[in-house]
């Protein structure tokens, strides 16, 4: 069966959005960021208390520009890893410009800097996780730098760096483990390939980029038209391994960017971003003809083919609407069944 993107476990160290979701990246990423600002707002009341008001004018700035972030993150509806790149390092240019700019030498702001280590290590892939990690040590040795108590400061920056490392080293564990149960469960066991939960997940998701782009999504529900009398006659293996012939003709079937599903029983779905409804007619006749050519079918496959927005304007209204066409697809069946028979 050839390997298809949703259906092979994300390996350590790549960055899946379809694993852990856009809505989790955003919100850990605006988590990050109030922490900063709630840190930020210490650091510009300490210094308007300390009568420093050009110190209080940059922190107010860079305090702007993390609310900024935050309001931008909650809107948008997918961060871009550009962006994602972009916020952390400037959450980490402020969390050292709170330490150099706040009055006395105890600069209680070193959390944002594990936290923000914490973030990378979990989200991020290698390359990037190490760019970033390069960027959190030079601005780390900024901070020792400008130190007002060098011996001390020195010290605490060693038992922040270790302490990153440390959290950086256990969050890709964590992600690793995290990975490899969240494929798993979204992995038909019978026939390796993508479950439910995965087609709603991948659905959600595919809507969501063809709006935000101006592209067409095409779905087809697909049922085996003699699967109850192929159990009956001749057993549930039989059945089974039914399952598994038509999940290798569908996988081997579509293109690297489709994705194909079990949702059930004998039923099967194909997601094709950006394509129309034409272009999955036309696979569904190359299915056809495969599966009575190529490949040992004792079942027949009926398909219902739609296509988003014309047919469906989100998940649900999508569905219906390839369910409807699987259903007047059955029926034509069964009529011209009923007629042949008759004559």
């Amino acid at each position: 069966m050839r390997s298809n993107p949703l259906n092979r476990p994300a390996r350590p160290g790549r960055l899946s959005t379809d694993l852990f979701g856009a809505q989790q990246l955003a919100d850990m990423l605006i988590a990050l960021l109030a922490v900063g600002a709630v840190l930020g707002l210490v650091s510009l009341v300490a210094n308007l208390a300390n009568h420093r008001p050009g110190a209080a004018a940059v922190e107010a700035a860079l305090l702007a520009g993390k609310l900024g972030c935050i309001a931008w993150a909650r809107r948008s509806r997918a961060l871009s890893m550009p962006a994602v790149h972009a916020i952390v390092a400037y959450n980490t240019v402020c969390a050292t410009a709170s330490n150099l700019l706040y009055p006395g030498p105890v600069r209680p702001f070193t959390a944002q800097v594990v936290l923000a280590a914490l973030f990378v290590g979990w989200f991020l892939p290698t390359r990037q996780m190490a760019a970033q990690l390069l960027w959190l040590a030079v601005n780390v040795a900024a901070t020792t730098a400008g130190a007002q108590a060098p011996v001390a400061e020195t010290l605490r920056v060693v038992t922040v760096l270790v302490t990153s490392a440390a959290a950086v080293a256990v969050a890709r564990r964590l992600r690793t483990r995290y990975e490899r149960s969240r494929a798993e469960a979204m992995i038909d066991a019978l026939t390796g390939i993508g479950n439910r939960r995965a087609f709603d997940e991948r659905l959600e998701s595919a809507l969501a980029h063809a709006e935000r782009f101006g592209e067409l999504v095409s779905l087809i529900l697909i049922d085996l038209d003699e699967f109850k009398a192929l159990n009956d006659r001749h057993g549930h293996p039989a059945g089974d391994a039914e399952l598994r012939v038509v999940a290798q003709l569908l996988s081997d079937a579509v293109r690297r960017q489709d994705s194909v599903f079990r949702l059930g029983g004998d039923e099967f779905a194909v997601l094709l971003p950006g394509t129309p409804a034409s272009g999955a007619r036309q696979l569904c006749r190359q299915l056809a003809a495969r599966g009575g050519r190529d490949i040992s079918l004792r079942t027949s496959l009926s398909a219902g083919v739609a296509q988003y927005p014309d047919d469906g304007g989100d998940a649900v209204a999508l569905v219906r609407a390839a369910d409807d066409a699987l259903l007047d697809r059955k029926r034509l069946r069964r009529s011209r069944r009923f007629e042949r028979a008759m004559t």
